[in-house]
C-alpha cells in the first residue's frame, strides 16, 4: 500500500462499493460425498432407509448453500460489473457508484498527476533547498506493508478488494476520529500533529478526496481494487515565534499528501504508499542558516509526519479490515446454519 503526506473526485469519483451483507467471498461448500455412507445389510433395510433419508437432506442442504453462495458471490461481481457502465443494480443490492471504473485521470489534472507519480516514486526522505532563491522543499515517502490477520480473522485477496472498494468505509477508520472531518463528496480533513520549522510553527491541515479503482476479480495487482487518495487542499496554521519579524503569507507555504492501498499478493493484507511534501520561501534572514540546519529542521518534520501518518494507516487498517471481515463471516455461518435459504 502506498501513501504520501501530499494527498488525492464528484460524487462519481469515489471509488465505492456498497455491497452491503452481499459483499461476501465463498469457499466452495463441501458436497455430500455418498462412499462415506454407512454400509447397509439386508437385515437392516429401515436403517438404510433412515441413512438414504438423512444424505438426501445433507445433500439437499450443501446444495442450498452452494447455491446461496454461488448467488451471492454473482452479486457481487455484478455489483462490480455494474459499477463500471454506471446502470443501476436491478438485483435490489444497493447500487455502486462508479467508483470501481473510476480513474486517477478523471480525479487528477496533469500536474497534480505529474506530483503525484514523483512523490510515490520515492524512497525514504526527500530535501531540496535553494539558498539564493529561498525555496525550500523537504518530505517523505514510505512503504507500507500491513498483515491484516488477526485472532479469529483469515484474510483473503478477494474480501480485501472488496473492503478497499467501498472507499468511504476505508476513508472513515484510517486516521485518528479525533484528527478527522468528513466534508462529503469522498472529501476529508486530516489535522496533523503541530510542526515546528526553526522559528516557525505550524498546526496544518489537509484536506484530501479518496476513491477506489480497479477490477474485483481482475488479473494481476495493477486490476484489484486499489484505494487512493490524494490531497486538494490545505491549510497551514502558521504561527511565528516571538521576536520574528516575518509576513506569514511571504513564505508561501504547500503542503502535498498522496498514497495507496491494494491487496498484497498473497492475500493475507495490504500494501502501497504514503508520502508527503511540503515547500514555502524562506526569508532572507533564514537563508544565512548553515543547510545542515535548515535540512534538519525538515528531516525532523518528514520523520514526524511519516510515523503519525503510518501509524494511523496501519492501525485504522487492521480495525477496519477486521470489523468488515466478522461483518462477511457471520453472513456466511448465517447460510451454513440455514438461515439463509437459497430458493
Amino acid at each position: 500500500m502506498r501513501l504520501v503526506v501530499a494527498a488525492a473526485a464528484a460524487p462519481a469519483a469515489c471509488s465505492i462499493l456498497l455491497f452491503g451483507s452481499n459483499a461476501f467471498a465463498f469457499s466452495p461448500a463441501p458436497s455430500a460425498d455418498a462412499s462415506r455412507m454407512p454400509a447397509a445389510t439386508s437385515s437392516s433395510s429401515s436403517a438404510l432407509f433412515a441413512t438414504s433419508n438423512s444424505g438426501r437432506r445433507a445433500s439437499s442442504a450443501s446444495n442450498a448453500i452452494a447455491k446461496a453462495r454461488a448467488r451471492r458471490e454473482a452479486k457481487a461481481r455484478q455489483a462490480a460489473a455494474v459499477g463500471s457502465t454506471g446502470k443501476s443494480d436491478t438485483t435490489g443490492a444497493a447500487s455502486p457508484l462508479a467508483s470501481v471504473s473510476t480513474t486517477s485521470a478523471s480525479i487528477l489534472d496533469k500536474a497534480m498527476q505529474t506530483s503525484r507519480d514523483a512523490i510515490l516514486i520515492r524512497e525514504g526522505e526527500h530535501f531540496a533547498f535553494d539558498r539564493i532563491g529561498g525555496k525550500v522543499e523537504f518530505g517523505s515517502t514510505a512503504d507500507l506493508v500491513t498483515p491484516l490477520q488477526t485472532d479469529g480473522v483469515e484474510p483473503n485477496a478477494v474480501s480485501i478488494g472488496l473492503w478497499l472498494s467501498d472507499a468511504r468505509r476505508v476513508a472513515g477508520g484510517l486516521w485518528d476520529e479525533d484528527l478527522l472531518a468528513d466534508l462529503g463528496q469522498c472529501t476529508y480533513r486530516l489535522g496533523l500533529m503541530p510542526l515546528k520549522f526553526v522559528t516557525i510553527e505550524l498546526a496544518p491541515t489537509v484536506d484530501v478526496k479518496m476513491w477506489s479503482d480497479g477490477t474485483l476479480g481482475g488479473a494481476g495487482a495493477d486490476t484489484m481494487p486499489t484505494f487512493r487518495l490524494h490531497s486538494i487542499g490545505f491549510e497551514p496554521n502558521v504561527t511565528l515565534l516571538p521576536g520574528v519579524g516575518i509576513d506569514a503569507k511571504s513564505l508561501g507555504i504547500e503542503i502535498e499528501v498522496c498514497g495507496e492501498l491494494r491487496p498484497t499478493a498473497d492475500g493475507m493484507g495490504c500494501e502501497g504508499k504514503i508520502g508527503f511534501v511540503s515547500k514555502g520561501e524562506l526569508p532572507p534572514p533564514m537563508r544565512v542558516l548553515p543547510d545542515s540546519v535548515i535540512s534538519a529542521a525538515g528531516a525532523t518534520i518528514s520523520k514526524n509526519v511519516r510515523d503519525f501518518a503510518v501509524t494511523n494507516f496501519q492501525a485504522g487498517a487492521v480495525k477496519q479490515y477486521r470489523a468488515f471481515w466478522l461483518e462477511q463471516n457471520a453472513a456466511i455461518e448465517a447460510v451454513a446454519a440455514g438461515d439463509v435459504v437459497a430458493k
